[in-house]
């Protein structure tokens, strides 16, 4: 049971300053611990999986020929509360969830500040020395990997904040905006991009992974510059590299336009080619189409700017784009290898996509996108 406290007293712990956690359980996750860059791991409460690692918190991990057992005693939580009431809730958490785990992210954490304001920790009180819950209680999270996913976990996120207000009216626009600040979009640095997959945030079921190079270099846009600055000494304490976007009008779709290319690029059109839904002449003209009309999106967007260019432009729009085919091949075969089908996560990319461009007019791409992610929708259905 949690410790009571009285009504707007905060809880003691509060988030623990300087500490670095990730969620949820996943071979990703896990290997940011099995290096030591991670202290924690949250799981998603009361699921079947969490409950199964509560009692027996170990997992089996490989670094090439090399096989140890790794506790998670101490270190794995039922959630944001367990983790709070624990003393152990850290003040960064990489949020690595896989599509299909997203709504669960998400009512975690909507229930998570149901409690907290349930409570009693948001009221104002006269008297006593005023501490700012926001900075006391929510972490600094770091949506990672995801992409134009996590645009509609934000959009849906910001609609749920709002609907907890009806019952606490101290979550008002200031409040909820203070807490929305403590989000951040992220994707690793252009290098680093191969070294994970969206089965690599499947949640861990088993009890053994490979331990996987995970990215050190994390690149950031969004939050506010309190969020930002406090991410990129705690990574910095912990053996990670932060790099904070901010060249551009709209860094976070920049993130998010870059990741969607990467994914359409290595993922996506090989299981295409591999389901025989596109020939291999066809995956050629694709493949420039899509790079041009993820550019001319992210150009209206104010996201990449117009004199640029995926392909020969900046140099960091180069590098992107270089590491974007020199990974494809590779992938591709992967997904070759794995039989790897299209999944919502794929359709929603595109879907995103498609939505993006026909709110700005462009019909041409949005024609492209849409056509693409019907062929995607057909193919999830068979």
């Amino acid at each position: 049971m949690p410790p009571k406290h009285k009504s707007g007293e905060l809880p003691k712990p509060i988030i623990q300053r300087g500490q670095f956690g990730c969620l949820p359980l996943n071979a990703l996750t896990v290997s940011y611990m099995a290096l030591g860059h991670s202290r924690v791991i949250l799981g998603f409460r009361d699921t079947a999986e969490t409950e199964a690692f509560k009692q027996r918190p170990t997992v089996q991990v490989q670094t090439g020929k090399q096989k140890e057992s790794l506790s998670l005693n101490g270190k794995f939580f039922n959630g944001y509360s367990d983790a709070l009431y624990r003393g152990c809730l850290p003040e960064v958490i990489l949020a690595a969830p896989s599509a299909e785990k997203l709504s669960d992210f998400l009512k975690d954490f909507v229930e998570y500040m149901g409690k907290v304001l349930a409570m009693g920790f948001f009221m104002p009180k006269k008297h006593i020395i005023q501490r700012d819950p926001v900075e006391d209680l929510i972490p600094c999270t770091i949506l990672y990997g995801n992409g134009l996913l996590f645009s509609q976990f934000v959009t849906r996120l910001v609609r749920e904040l709002k609907g907890l207000e009806h019952e606490h009216p101290e979550l008002n626009d200031a409040m909820r905006l203070k807490v929305l600040g403590r989000f951040v979009r992220s994707v690793p640095a252009a290098d680093e991009e191969s070294l994970f997959t969206q089965e690599d945030l499947a949640v861990l079921s088993g009890r053994s992974i490979n331990v996987l190079p995970v990215p050190r270099h994390i690149r950031i846009a969004g939050g506010n510059r309190q969020t930002q600055r406090a991410i990129q000494d705690v990574l910095s304490a912990h053996g990670l590299i932060t790099i904070i976007e901010n060249q551009v009008h709209n860094p976070v779709e920049r993130l998010e336009f870059e990741n969607a290319l990467r994914r359409i690029s290595t993922m996506i059109l090989p299981t295409m080619a591999e389901r025989k839904l596109v020939t291999a002449m066809e995956l050629k003209k694709l493949a420039v189409q899509i790079e041009q009309g993820i550019l001319r999106i992210g150009q209206k967007r104010m996201a990449f700017e117009e004199t640029e260019t995926l392909s020969s432009g900046k140099p960091a729009a180069k590098s992107k784009a270089s590491s974007v085919k020199s990974t494809a091949k590779k992938e591709a075969q992967s997904v070759s290898r794995s039989g790897r089908c299209l999944g919502i996560e794929d359709l929603a990319i595109l879907t995103g996509l498609s939505h993006y461009a026909e709110t700005l007019g462009l019909n041409e791409e949005q024609q492209l996108f849409r056509r693409l992610a019907t062929q995607v929708e057909v193919s999830c259905q068979d």
